[in-house]
């Protein structure tokens, strides 16, 4: 069950036309609310989610499944009060997995 989402955009079309012609955007829902790397995204995210549910009560975060991106957990762990165990998704370990053996098998062609 889901409980929360967000979204990091470091662009807005309307904003980028108006600034290219030079002129104010015109008002609109902007949606720009992120200005560091495209990298750093995914751990603002988790923070702000893990945060946001444990405060608000909705559940204890204990686990945190995603990629194998090491950062994510460690920027998670950093804002938590109590330790978030860290589980890899199962597409993102097939994917490691097959990409390790297609690389051996390849290393090992002859």
């Amino acid at each position: 069950f889901v409980v929360g989402f967000r979204t990091r955009n470091k662009r807005c079309i309307r904003c980028d036309t108006a600034d290219r012609l030079g002129r104010p955007a015109r008002p609109h829902d902007c949606r720009l609310n992120h200005t560091g790397s495209s990298k750093s995204m995914e751990p603002a995210v988790a923070v702000d989610l893990a945060i946001t549910t444990s405060k608000t009560g909705i559940a204890h975060i204990a686990v945190l499944v995603g990629d194998n991106d090491s950062s994510t957990i460690k920027h998670v762990n950093d804002a938590m009060e109590s330790v978030v165990e860290k589980q890899s998704d199962i597409n993102h370990t097939k994917r490691n997995i097959g990409s390790k053996l297609y690389d051996i098998k390849a290393k090992n062609k002859s």
